[in-house]
């Protein structure tokens, strides 16, 4: 691309692009010239005022990363310029502008929807373990390793243009890093074959990801911080999900990114509390299901409506933050976890409302396919898919100890069987309200061993399973 073509195209820049992406701090514009395709990363001056200060903008930080790639001969994005004081729109920012390839996928998406054939996975691996160990030797490690910063193009690992700065070596804390954000799409032994490529030794049972942590995602869910959004719409006020930190295959809705638009469109259906219900309860409230109009497709969802109990129970409850409020942030926090739990989209709440009940309250969930563990036909399955099932169950009770949680209302509706592509059966919770923070050993399994017992078709062996999956950790 000769400097007079950039130019050109720059001058009336929005006329020859089209925005793919945004996040916060970051807009992603997307423009062709002479047979390539180009993406042009923008972020506004507004955002990073103190940063430009100082010299150390996002843009200039992206481009030198990406150059530095270059200069080792890793494979990445290769960057053609980086731009101070970019004008578009009326506004004054930075921006980077690196060589797109429309085929390149994030490894997360190829991980899950990709060829889930051995040779293939072992490449993708071997491909993985090579950059990073090349990385290590040159001391130019990322200073984090999400499944993010990686993407594929022609079948081969590469960096993407999100990659955090380079510093560093690669050590075991990022290694459990990269495996935490990759166990929702990779099995354990795939873990631990990528694992043995830098250590000998098989990695110790611990989770990357600390209390903490997790309490900030919480934190950033009721705050409406990236990548949440608040919004208010006809009285109510809440946070909505922009973009899903990691793609569930069991939740289409993690795949794609929520505008306020969609929720506003979308609220007076949400409202109506007609159609098929779950569960409708004037002590709890009502849950029901939804399918709305998502482009050229629908999207599936259970809303949930929380009222207030009577005596002194509802006065407690009216003291303490909503219903609504609690079982959103409890389930990012388990998510963040890593713990297989419904997907929340919606948190709204209408404190103006003036009912006897006190403050509205709704929280939206995408739907989970295929029954609960109340309902599943466990004599239609053979002997090893059956105990392997409730064997996933005690194991997941068992983690969530582990983690210093409680579930102390693990009962059999309380769990989604989800079918995989494979054939492959998982348990995922829902209805995450009875969550306590606080290491109450043993409440969960009896609790869950409890309610499995009134099944028309459990045995003792059944039983058995979910006991050895708990103390196989």
């Amino acid at each position: 691309m000769s400097i007079g073509a950039l130019q050109e195209i720059l001058a009336n820049f929005q006329s020859h692009a089209r925005q793919i992406h945004q996040r916060a701090g970051c807009e992603v514009w997307r423009f062709d010239f002479n047979d390539f395709v180009y993406d042009l990363f923008y972020y506004p001056a507004d955002q990073q005022l103190i940063r430009r200060k100082l010299g150390g903008t996002d843009a200039t930080q992206q481009f030198v990363t990406l150059q530095t790639l270059q200069k080792l001969g890793v494979p990445g994005p290769r960057v053609i310029a980086n731009l101070k004081g970019f004008r578009m729109s009326g506004r004054t920012g930075d921006a980077c502008i690196v060589v797109a390839d429309p085929n390149a996928k994030s490894l997360e998406e190829v991980l899950v929807d990709g060829d889930r054939s051995f040779q293939f996975r072992k490449s993708i691996a071997a491909g993985l373990g090579e950059l990073l160990i090349k990385l290590h030797r040159s001391r130019m490690a990322p200073t984090r390793l999400p499944l993010e910063a990686f993407e594929v193009r022609n079948n081969k690992v590469t960096f993407s243009p999100w990659s955090p700065i380079l510093f560093g070596v690669v050590t075991a804390a990022r290694l459990y890093e990269l495996g935490h954000d990759a166990r929702r799409c990779t099995s354990a032994a795939e873990r631990l074959r990528f694992w043995k490529l830098f250590v000998d030794e098989a990695p110790e049972k611990k989770n990357p990801i600390t209390p903490r942590a997790a309490r900030r995602r919480a934190s950033d869910a009721s705050a409406g911080r990236e990548p949440f959004e608040r919004l208010t719409i006809d009285g109510w006020s809440g946070v909505m999900l922009k973009r899903c930190p990691s793609i569930l295959d069991y939740a289409i809705a993690s795949r794609h990114e929520l505008t306020s638009t969609f929720w506003a469109d979308s609220m007076s259906e949400l409202l109506e509390g007609s159609g098929e219900k779950i569960h409708d309860s004037p002590r709890a409230g009502m849950v029901y299901f939804r399918s709305l109009k998502w482009g050229n497709q629908t999207l599936d969802v259970v809303v949930k409506r929380p009222t207030y109990r009577p005596g002194i129970r509802g006065w407690w409850q009216r003291v303490r933050p909503s219903r609504a409020r609690r079982v959103w942030g409890k389930t990012w926090r388990m998510l963040e976890q890593g713990f297989a739990c419904e997907l929340p989209l919606l948190v709204m709440e209408n404190k103006r409302s003036g009912n006897a009940i006190g403050p509205s309250q709704m929280v939206v969930f995408a739907q989970v396919k295929g029954p609960t563990m109340q309902q599943i036909d466990l004599d239609a399955m053979s002997v090893e898919p059956r105990s392997r099932l409730l064997q996933d169950c005690g194991r997941l009770l068992r983690r969530i100890e582990l983690a210093a949680f409680t579930h102390a209302d693990a009962k059999a509706s309380n769990w989604i069987v989800y079918r995989h592509t494979d054939g492959r059966l998982e348990p995922i919770l829902i209805d995450l309200d009875g969550v306590r923070f606080y290491p109450w050993r043993g409440l969960g399994i009896e609790r869950f061993v409890r309610a499995m017992r009134t099944h028309h078709q459990i045995r003792e062996r059944d039983l058995d399973a979910i006991l050895v999956g708990y103390k196989s950790l």
